[in-house]
């Protein structure tokens, strides 16, 4: 690595991510539909990049954050800004019906979108046996 490459390295680590703890939380838009098969939720998410989601699930609570921070340019002084960084959030309760093991998300244009697949449910024969 070269010295102007460490540089540059050492800046983008300090100046392109701010922590976590120290940014102000905010609560994500969300709206959502259920079919046969799933319930679909669709996340805002402004300024959110892929590396910054954290989705994870305890239990039965989906829990979701996503920093959003806007990028900063070296030489340039921003004027004006429609948002400013902070954390989004959400918390949701899965029901018994949602196959934990098959949800998947994906971030698409600044929306996250969840699909939580209802589980199958299947009929078993039981057999009864004479005492």
């Amino acid at each position: 690595m070269t010295t102007h490459t460490k540089e540059v390295a050492k800046k983008e680590s300090k100046d392109t991510r701010l922590e976590a703890e120290a940014l102000p939380k905010v609560p994500a838009h969300s709206t959502y539909h259920e079919e046969a098969d799933a319930i679909y939720v669709d996340i805002d998410l402004p300024g959110v990049r892929k590396e910054d989601v954290n989705l994870h699930l305890e239990g039965n609570i989906l829990l979701l954050e996503g920093k959003s921070i806007p990028p900063s340019y070296e030489g340039f002084r921003i004027l004006d800004a429609s948002f400013a960084p902070c954390v989004y959030y959400r918390k949701f309760e899965l029901g018994k019906d949602i196959d934990r093991n098959n949800i998947k998300a994906e971030l698409k244009e600044g929306v996250l979108q969840l699909s939580l697949p209802k589980e199958e449910k299947t009929m078993r024969q039981i057999e009864v046996s004479k005492a």
